[in-house]
């Protein structure tokens, strides 16, 4: 088995750091809100809004995103 250049170390290990950086851990965790029952007191919603949204949190400072469909991500107000 051939033993690994100094290059090659160099290379691997800057694929690994930019993996570590890019890709793992990312900061935000991702949850789906669904109404348990509708606004018509029905187990279907009645609109495109009532099936649910999907809401980030950022897992180092705990601030909250909800997912618009015209807007993109935004800020959710605490309540």
């Amino acid at each position: 088995m051939r033993s690994w250049r100094w290059y090659s170390k160099v290379l691997f290990a800057l694929l690994i750091a930019a993996f570590g950086y890019y890709v793992w851990p990312t900061p935000w965790t991702y949850y789906q809100l669904n109404p348990s029952v509708s606004a018509a007191d029905g187990p279907y919603a009645t609109s495109i809004t009532e099936y649910g949204s999907w809401l980030r949190v950022n897992r180092f400072t705990g601030r909250a995103e909800e997912l618009s469909g015209y807007r993109g991500w935004h800020g959710k107000r605490k309540r």
